[in-house]
């Protein structure tokens, strides 16, 4: 898991920065505070899994879908 920040996308695909094979893993962002605000799985530098998103309180908020790099509905 990588810190979502630490990721940039270049031609239509997710790379850590500085790096050139398309990022596979997870990237996540949070709070201030630490707790997690987000979390998404890439595959082959595409979104690929389930985001999650979840509020200051660590309810989850929403959960998206993807599937190479698209999102469901």
């Amino acid at each position: 898991i990588v810190d979502d920040f630490l990721l940039e996308e270049r031609g239509g695909l997710w790379y850590k920065k500085g790096e050139s094979k398309p990022f596979n893993g997870k990237g996540r962002r949070s709070y201030p505070g630490g707790n997690k605000l987000m979390e998404i799985p890439y595959r082959n530098g595409k979104k690929h899994g389930t985001q999650v998103i979840w509020g200051v309180d660590g309810g989850v908020i929403r959960k998206v879908e993807w599937s190479e790099g698209k999102a469901g509905r």
